[in-house]
C-alpha cells in the first residue's frame, strides 16, 4: 500500500491497479470508505487521504482466462530502478476482435489515468500492425494532452509510443 499512498507518478503498481479497475479502502477510527484507485490521487505525490485515514485494502474483480495482461517499464537500470515510463495493458478478445482493452501509462501524466481515446480506437477491431502503430501514436498524443508539453516531452513521446506498441503486441498476442 505504501507504493500507492506515496502517489509517485513512477510507481509501478499504480498503472496495473488502474487497468484492473481497483478499489481502495481507507479506514479511520469508526469510518471506512471505498473508492476507485484513480480517485485517490490529487497530483504527483499528493492524495486525497485524510491524515486520520490509512489504506486498509486494495481490491479488484477476479479476471477469467479470456483476459491477457502486459506490463513494461523503461528505466535506467534493469533491477531496482525507478520507472522513467511504464505501461500496463489489460485486454480481452472475442475471436479476432478486441472486445475490451484498458491502457494506463505511468510516469507520464500528473495523476494516474487510462488512455481512453486509444482504448476506443482499439475496441471492436482486429489487431493489426497498422492498428497497433496508430494506437502507439495516439497514446503518445493522449499523454501530451493530459500532461502538457514539457521539456521531457521530446523523450517521452517516442518512448510512450514504443512501449505502448510493444505492450499491445504482448497483450493481444501479435508479437513477432
Amino acid at each position: 500500500g505504501g507504493n500507492v499512498v506515496n502517489a509517485s507518478p513512477a510507481a509501478d503498481t499504480i498503472p496495473a491497479l488502474v487497468v484492473l479497475n481497483a478499489q481502495v479502502t481507507l479506514t479511520a477510527k469508526g469510518t471506512e470508505r471505498t473508492l476507485p484507485v484513480t480517485d485517490l490521487f490529487a497530483g504527483p505525490y499528493t492524495t486525497i487521504i485524510d491524515p486520520r485515514e490509512i489504506l486498509t485494502a486494495i481490491s479488484f474483480d477476479l479476471l477469467d482466462n479470456r483476459w491477457a495482461f502486459s506490463f513494461l517499464k523503461l528505466a535506467r537500470r534493469k533491477t531496482w530502478a525507478i520507472s522513467r515510463i511504464n505501461v500496463a495493458i489489460l485486454a480481452r478478445r472475442q475471436g479476432e476482435t478486441v472486445e475490451e482493452i484498458r491502457i494506463s501509462v505511468g510516469s507520464s501524466t500528473p495523476t494516474p489515468c487510462r488512455m481512453t481515446k486509444t482504448e476506443a480506437v482499439l475496441c471492436g477491431r482486429a489487431p493489426s500492425d497498422v492498428l497497433i502503430e496508430e494506437a502507439g501514436r495516439l497514446a503518445a498524443q493522449e499523454m501530451v494532452e493530459k500532461s502538457g508539453v514539457r521539456p521531457s516531452t521530446v523523450y517521452k513521446r517516442p518512448a510512450v509510443q514504443g512501449l505502448v506498441k510493444k505492450a499491445l503486441r504482448q497483450a493481444l498476442g501479435t508479437e513477432h
